[in-house]
């Protein structure tokens, strides 16, 4: 998970004003106000503002919808006209960057009706709470589970850490103990969507953990009724990991939330499938879309249903998989145009790929009107074909894609597929043409992910040295860390000599890192795949460093989200 928390560092205020403004945008008039520039003064070197021009209201509803961070102060500095511009274009005016009357009544308008859109969306989420505190109410199965002994006033028995039983902790640590300094921590969070948050998360460690009547009494903990239903969803989910399937099962029918219900038979299903019990499976696959089909978003529900194809194509029902994605695609063609319209076109895509119908996916993908959708419809399509042993048809798919980025990924696909099947020459030569085109793209997170997939592809066919160089170009340090993670478990696998070489370059991009939580995180899932791969002591080296970063946050809120995370991760390696 690559910072999940960084969300929260953007201003509320700013962050729902730019919601509403751009809201509000989509429903102004296209025309909206001139702005003329015959009074205006302009001295050399100098920004300037009109005569008597309304610069400091222009200032205050700027700063009101999120676009002005500036002072109040009437003047046209540099920072209010970047400010007006970027409201001018956004709202469909002349971008001229001036300020005049009517900008300031386009502006009086424009923050009136935000107010009024974040009026709605506050109502709206009053709403949805209140009906998700009355399906809590009502629901009679929910009730019985969150009801425990003793537990009056929605309470757990953790108090304030103890700075003792902490030391102890960090020197012995417990999945137990891990979770209880986490609820201390949570004790300290002032913000309630902070709190409800963290402990939403630590329902989940503590069911991961075996302990369900303890993850039940967090969840008793949890003011907003919808992550209590999706606390529920997680411990049906952690029910299945530890195999008791029953109680999974009456978990998930105690969720009134038809999207979450659905995913936890979904969980289910897929959990018996690989305890070799398919028709036990295909009991828990038919209540999963029963659920699904109740949801009244048609986008939620195409998604859900791609899903459950997916599982039901794994259970050896390719026909019974593919009708299903047939009737995902229709409901999503009754829909009007959205922005999501395409993303979930690309999705059913990718779905028909995984399950072999790749005539059918590529004329979905054909389909998908954006572009960027669609190349990354055409990416999963290649890969697919050239894992079946179609490298000729993924090598001209490949070759088709225009952007640099996006076929360097497609053709690393296909390297990984070719080196799979033994042809380690035609993988080199691949990943030739693919070092040649990553020379040509330029920095951005999106193509840092492109060299991600590069120095995978070539680690994964023996090119350490090259794999580790393009590692290196990634400019995203956590995903730099993870890349460089990735070469050395494809060293170790191979008993490549110089493993220890790259291995030490992971623990020096790691301490370069600056936020602890990312510390923790990355480590965290580099133990687990140590783990997975038979490098036990590695893993718990490793565990043991993820749990020190964890111990120098300072942030309660960081702390607590730290240590579930790492009472989830030591769990999963004592199983192993």
């Amino acid at each position: 998970m690559f910072n999940e928390y960084m969300i929260l560092r953007t201003p509320r205020r700013g962050l729902i004003s730019g919601l509403a403004l751009a809201l509000l945008i989509s429903f102004m008039p296209a025309d909206g106000f001139t702005a003329t520039s015959s009074n205006s003064k302009v001295y050399p070197g100098r920004i300037t503002a009109p005569e008597e021009s309304p610069v400091r209201g222009i200032q205050k509803r700027l700063k009101e919808i999120g676009l002005y961070n500036g002072p109040l102060n009437g003047r046209l500095d540099e920072k209010t006209v970047d400010a007006i511009r970027a409201y001018q274009k956004q709202a469909g005016l002349p971008v001229d960057g001036l300020a005049n009357g009517p900008l300031l009544y386009h502006l009086d308008s424009a923050a009136h009706q935000a107010q009024r859109l974040l009026g709605q969306l506050e109502k709206s989420r009053l709403k949805q709470s209140k009906a998700a505190q009355d399906a809590l109410a009502s629901n009679p199965k929910i009730q019985s589970l969150l009801k425990t002994p003793g537990n009056k006033n929605h309470e757990t028995t953790a108090t304030n850490s103890n700075p003792d039983n902490s030391r102890s902790c960090y020197a012995f640590p417990t999945p137990a103990c891990l979770i209880s300094e986490a609820l201390a921590a949570t004790e300290s969070i002032k913000k309630t969507e902070l709190r409800n948050w963290a402990l939403s998360g630590l329902v989940a460690s503590q069911a991961f953990a075996g302990d369900v009547s303890a993850a039940l009494k967090i969840a008793t903990r949890i003011s907003d009724p919808r992550l209590i239903m999706t606390a529920l969803g997680r411990i049906s989910q952690a029910q299945v990991l530890a195999g008791r399937m029953t109680d999974a099962q009456e978990t998930a029918a105690a969720i009134p939330d038809h999207r979450l219900q659905a995913q936890a038979y979904l969980a289910i299903a897929n959990g018996q499938l690989l305890a070799g019990n398919p028709g036990l499976a295909q009991t828990n696959l038919k209540s999963s879309l029963s659920a699904a089909e109740q949801i009244d978003d048609a986008h939620q529900n195409a998604l859900l249903i791609s899903e459950i194809a997916k599982v039901e194509a794994g259970a050896g029902n390719s026909e019974a998989a593919g009708r299903l994605l047939a009737k995902a695609e229709k409901m999503i063609r009754k829909e009007k145009k959205s922005a999501n319209h395409d993303r979930i076109l690309g999705q059913l895509t990718a779905a028909r790929a995984e399950i072999g119908q790749l005539d059918e996916a590529m004329e979905m993908a054909n389909r998908i009107t954006d572009e960027e959708w669609r190349v990354t419809a055409y990416i999963l399509v290649a890969g697919y074909q050239a894992e079946a042993g179609n490298i000729s048809g993924a090598l001209k798919l490949a070759d088709g894609i225009t952007s640099k980025r996006f076929q360097a990924i497609a053709l690393s696909r296909v390297a990984i597929a070719q080196g799979k099947a033994g042809d380690d020459a035609g993988a080199k030569n691949t990943l030739r043409r693919v070092k040649d085109l990553s020379k040509g793209i330029s920095l951005s997170y999106g193509n840092d992910y492109a060299l991600f997939r590069i120095s995978v592809a070539q680690a994964k066919i023996g090119l350490f040295k090259e794999a580790t160089q393009t590692a290196f170009r990634i400019k995203n340090s956590a995903l730099q860390v993870r890349t460089l993670w990735s070469v050395t478990l494809e060293q170790r696998i191979a008993n490549d000599p110089d493993a220890d070489i790259t291995e030490a370059k992971t623990s020096t991009a790691i301490k370069a890192l600056r936020n602890d939580l990312d510390k923790t995180w990355l480590m965290s899932d580099i133990a687990l795949a140590q783990m997975e791969n038979g490098f036990k002591a590695k893993a718990r080296k490793t565990f043991d460093r993820a749990l020190l970063s964890a111990r120098s946050l300072k942030s309660d809120w960081l702390r607590a989200r730290a240590l579930g995370k790492l009472a989830e991760t030591l769990v999963a390696l004592k199983r192993q």
